[in-house]
């Protein structure tokens, strides 16, 4: 039995396997986090274009001359020939913005909360300057309608890669709300009063507090007691 035959269908389904796992991770991790920028939105309709011209007239060049083709197979021909080609373009595309974004940035913006949508993700629609679109932000946390989400994403020439997102934070790293139930909580075990408690608690609910009710922030630097007075005493003479 000849090794010749064996090889090549090792190498053909080393390839075939390669190529499913190369769109499963673009389907549910790539796809999800990168976005092209204008000019690789630009590549991408062009470079799509050229593909499916350059494979349809392939299919016709090399075609059976002993076989007759109706006008609409070669109809089918170039829809599936555009089809790939836009496949195709969109992932190689999507792995090279992956791979050339490399520099760090942050922002701050407003964003609208959406259950579901285009990437079948529950998450945020914020507006991103740097791609000048409206991007999805997938699982970005406990996010309510309104407000402000914070986005970290990687900057490259064709494009961003967002990296992680959340409710925006405090300057210690913890989110306003998820300080506010800390504290509340805390002070509740330390045996505070019920007044104190929920004082602390208000910014959850975005409540004020009741009038009267009287206390000091948790990181406030406490406050030194006065100094005792001293009697001036008169020379003896």
């Amino acid at each position: 039995m000849s090794k010749k035959p064996i090889l090549s269908q090792l190498l053909v389904g080393t390839a075939l396997l390669l190529f499913a796992v190369t769109i499963v991770n673009w389907l549910f991790h790539i796809d999800l986090v990168v976005y092209f920028n204008a000019l690789t939105v630009k590549i991408y309709q062009v470079s799509s274009t050229a593909l499916a011209v350059a494979g349809f007239a392939v299919m016709v060049w090399r075609r059976n001359p002993r076989l007759k083709y109706t006008p609409l197979h070669w109809l089918k021909v170039a829809g599936g020939t555009w089809v790939l080609s836009l496949l195709l373009g969109v992932v190689v595309l999507s792995y090279l913005t992956y791979w050339s974004s490399t520099l760090p940035a942050s922002y701050v913006a407003p964003y609208e909360y959406a259950a579901s949508g285009k990437r079948s993700c529950t998450g945020a629609t914020v507006y991103d300057q740097e791609v000048a679109k409206k991007i999805r932000v997938c699982h970005p946390g406990a996010l309510r309608e309104g407000g402000e989400i914070r986005v970290e994403k990687l900057s490259g020439p064709m494009g961003i890669v967002v990296q992680r997102s959340g409710p925006k934070t405090s300057l210690r790293g913890v989110s306003v709300t998820a300080h506010s139930v800390y504290w509340g909580c805390f002070a509740a075990q330390r045996g505070a009063s019920p007044l104190a408690t929920k004082a602390l608690s208000a910014g959850v609910y975005g409540a004020r507090p009741a009038p009267g009710a009287h206390h000091e922030s948790p990181h406030a630097p406490a406050t030194p007691p006065p100094a005792p007075r001293t009697r001036r005493q008169s020379p003896v003479t």
